[in-house]
């Protein structure tokens, strides 16, 4: 079992004893402290003789416990006279050991309930995530008893749209709903208990503007204990259904006219079409007469699809659904289709009639639409997770570089702290990326060596390769460098290779990457638009899969185009790695010859080797000062490091994590700081609106925002609204020192 390391507090009547157990517990690297400090340190065990256990008090070791927001286990020595169980039933205590204590199982017990101390934090922290995730949702999600009888439920009550909803705990449907749908949702409850299957419903109720419609969703959940549930989702759907019943109408009103109408005969021969079809297929109406509509197919739908067709209008119903047809010059089209059977005076069907709306557009932007509320999602998420992400990198960065300061340079501690930043700094990196995939961080090039970014980038994609696929690279060596983003020469890696895996999938093959450099002459630039005359890197990225046919090569870059079956591809991939390399002033080119393969060729403009060695020398300065520095941030951790980094570099800093303290500060003396460095997100008053308060009271005083994420960056990039600099979390003390002297000496970054 794994050695676990914590803070232990420790009180014994004998001081031999105490000596003792605090020898034990440092020789397995616990930290530990007297009882007295457990009050302000916060402790992970306690662990105490009984006479100091009786000395300090059950209330005072009951108020410990409640003070931990997890769990805190207390465990008590007793000598051979002791009672155990006086101790475990006193509600207190978790544990007893005899003394004398052995250190093996003294160390042993330590490590059980440190375990079980871990286990507890983390089952409570996933709890409170499944609790906000539930009542942070739009939708009423609730969890019903076998008798039907509401026994969990979130905040969202009136989705239900019944006037008894207000207290739902412990009531059955019936006290909820009106007669007719609380049967219907235990009918729906009972088969999708029956059959182990997700259940749906909607319903709809009397409103005060109408009627209100409501979806439901229904499946049946298990305990571990095995008890049965079921588990609910309340829609409301209001909205969408008058949305499409508007729709609806106004397209009927507005569109009969462009519609096509097709009448065919028992048989499906055809023997009526109207303009409307010829408008849409491209064939007159000379041309349809007499044939069956098979004619359209396109062969996007299998003979299982027209089957079906057949046999729902064939036994009488009517069918809805799209068509995927091809008109007469080839092109691909979408109609929404109605197709009803028409019966004589003895019920008998006698002809078909077909009404078709051509949707082709509708279906291409619905299908953009979704594509694009996803990627909204993520960017949402994604933002959320760099903010706080930052905020914690912020103290491990800063802290660790104020820690190298105070080590031996070449020491083996100065060693481990420099493994710490590559780990904070890769963290950050990941933390760039999801920006940048999301849209919501402007990338910052700067002189780059990709072999490293392309070798890593391998490694990953190595471990995801199925056994028949076969990597093989040529990088090579050398000190070119080219402008642009690791995240995103990493991004451009990964959707290559991961589109040349999908194109020999099944049949397994060769991916080649290679790396060399090149010198372009006029002749080979004039040739390649967008290449000039000088040295380049050329990426080559190469498989032995499917191919791409000639026909759409050309298409491949264009944001939302995919080759992908449906909902395997978001067509952005392609068009993500056109824009990185496109703007790092790149080239990219493709070969591909079907059932042979595909090559991809992109070019990077080499960054002369001064250039990076300037950008290296600008980097390691460290400029300090001796002015005076307002620091406000809602987390003390990094108010107090920003304090030190500052003081570090000279400078005369007065930390706060009040938003109100600093600008009471400001006015008590004006012209007592010469600089504000403040956070841009803190409960209270935002950065924003301090800034606007700092303003009032001295209008010339630089100002410094510091954020992990927020969406209103570009209103103060460029010294706009007052800000003189804009710094991103986490925060290094060479971005801080040089943004601190930039805004002192009224110089834009």
């Amino acid at each position: 079992m794994t050695q676990l390391q914590g803070t232990i507090a420790i009180s014994f009547a004998r001081p031999a004893d105490e000596r003792l157990v605090r020898d034990h517990l440092t020789s397995f690297d616990h930290r530990v402290i007297r009882l007295d400090e457990a009050v302000l340190e916060g402790p992970d065990l306690v662990l105490l003789d009984a006479p100091s256990a009786t000395r300090c008090g059950r209330s005072f070791l009951l108020g410990l416990k409640q003070a931990d927001p997890v769990f805190l286990p207390i465990i008590v020595a007793l000598d051979h006279r002791g009672s155990a169980a006086d101790w475990l039933n006193s509600g207190v205590v978790d544990d007893c050991l005899r003394l004398p204590l052995s250190k093996a199982e003294l160390v042993s017990r330590i490590n059980v309930f440190l375990r079980l101390r871990h286990q507890t934090a983390a089952l409570a922290e996933k709890s409170e995530e499944i609790r906000a995730l539930v009542e942070s949702s739009e939708d009423h999600i609730f969890m019903l008893s076998e008798k039907g009888e509401f026994i969990a439920t979130n905040n969202r009550l009136s989705h239900l749209g019944s006037p008894g909803s207000d207290d739902l705990m412990g009531r059955p449907l019936e006290d909820v709903f009106p007669a007719d749908i609380a049967r219907s949702l235990r009918r729906e409850c009972a088969r999708g208990l029956a059959q182990n299957r997700v259940r749906t419903l909607e319903y709809s109720l009397p409103g005060d503007h109408g009627p209100v419609h409501r979806h439901v969703t229904l499946f049946p959940v298990q305990l571990a204990d095995g008890r049965k549930r079921v588990g609910g989702i309340c829609r409301d759907i209001t909205t969408l259904v008058q949305t499409e019943q508007d729709r609806f109408l106004l397209s009927k009103a507005m569109e009969f006219a462009a519609e096509s109408v097709i009448i065919t005969d028992r048989d499906r021969k055809i023997i009526f079409v109207n303009a409307g079809f010829e408008k849409i297929s491209g064939y007159s109406r000379d041309e349809a007469m007499g044939h069956t509509p098979r004619f359209l197919r396109s062969g996007r739908h299998d003979e299982s699809f027209y089957r079906s067709l057949h046999e729902t209008i064939y036994s009488g119903r009517t069918w809805k659904g799209d068509l995927v047809n091809r008109n007469r010059n080839g092109s691909i089209y979408v109609v929404e289709a109605t197709i009803s059977p028409v019966f004589d005076e003895h019920g008998e069907i006698t002809h078909f009639v077909s009404v078709r709306r051509e949707v082709t557009e509708e279906r291409q932007f619905e299908k953009v639409r979704q594509r694009v509320q996803r990627l909204e999602a993520i960017g949402t998420l994604a933002g959320g997770i760099a903010h706080d992400f930052n905020n914690i990198l912020t103290p491990i960065m800063g802290y660790t570089e104020l820690c190298k300061t105070a080590v031996p340079p070449d020491s083996q501690l100065a060693e481990y702290l420099d493994q710490v930043l590559l780990a904070a700094n890769r963290s950050k990196n990941l933390v760039r990326q999801i920006l940048s995939f999301s849209r919501q961080a402007k990338q910052e090039k700067s002189p780059l060596d990709i072999r490293l970014v392309i070798k890593e980038a391998l490694k990953l994609i190595r471990a995801a390769l199925p056994a028949d696929i076969h990597i093989e690279q040529q990088i090579g060596s050398g000190r070119e460098c080219v402008l642009a983003d690791p995240t995103e020469i990493h991004q451009v890696i990964m959707n290559l290779c991961t589109n040349a895996q999908h194109a020999m999938a099944g049949t397994g093959g060769i991916l080649s990457v290679s790396l060399r450099p090149v010198e372009v002459d006029e002749e080979f630039a004039a040739s390649h638009p967008g290449l000039r005359p000088g040295p380049y890197l050329v990426l080559r990225v190469g498989d032995t899969g499917c191919g791409i046919p000639e026909e759409i090569q050309d298409r491949i870059f264009e944001p939302y185009f995919t080759t992908k079956e449906e909902d395997r591809g978001t067509g952005l991939g392609l068009a993500t790695v056109h824009g990185i390399v496109t703007g790092s002033g790149g080239v990219i080119s493709v070969e591909s010859e079907p059932g042979k393969g595909t090559v991809f060729e992109l070019y990077f403009p080499v960054v002369r080797a001064e250039s990076a060695d300037r950008a290296h020398r600008e980097l390691s300065q460290v400029p300090g000062g001796r002015e005076r520095i307002l620091f406000v941030d809602d987390e003390p951790m990094i108010a107090d490091l920003g304090r030190q980094m500052l003081e570090r570099l000279g400078y005369t800093v007065w930390a706060t994590t009040d938003p109100g303290a600093a600008l009471y500060q400001l006015r008590q003396d004006p012209d007592g700081f010469d600089l504000v460095i403040t956070d841009m997100t803190m409960p209270g008053m935002s950065g924003e609106q301090l800034v606007e308060e700092l303003h009032k009271i001295r209008p010339d005083i630089p100002i410094i925002i510091c954020t992990g994420y927020s969406d209103k960056l570009s209103a103060y990039r460029d010294g706009k609204n007052g800000v003189n600099q804009l710094l991103m979390k986490p925060i290094g003390v060479q971005d801080l020192a040089r943004a601190v002297r930039k805004a002192l000496e009224g110089r834009k970054e």
